[in-house]
């Protein structure tokens, strides 16, 4: 017997979440290099320049977003268990790294 299941969904939002992910990254090293290029004036105002500068980052939100949307229906099309509970783990996890100051550890 071939059992086929159709994974499509999960796939999408994996793809989705590790794009985001990676862009998210991208952009905190960015800031944190431009953060240890400023000096002690600048670094002390350093939040309004990362919300104005680098508004970006938040745009990136839609396409977390879509990757969870897209996860909950491969969840509901019960695409398999591993590989969808994968794709929600990842799309949580992109969510929280748009709101998250990562590039502080980066310092």
């Amino acid at each position: 017997m071939n059992y086929k299941t159709n994974y499509s969904y999960s796939i999408i939002s994996i793809a989705a979440s590790g794009a985001s992910i990676l862009m998210i990254l991208k952009i905190n090293v960015e800031i944190a290099q431009r953060y240890m290029l400023s000096d002690g004036k600048t670094q002390a105002l350093f939040g309004l320049i990362e919300l104005s500068e680098f508004i970006g980052k938040y745009y990136f939100l839609g396409l977390s977003i879509l990757a969870l949307i897209l996860a909950i229906i491969g969840f509901r099309r019960k695409e398999g268990k591993c590989i969808n509970g994968f794709a929600l783990v990842a799309g949580i996890v992109s969510i929280i790294l748009v709101f998250s100051r990562i590039w502080t550890f980066m310092v």
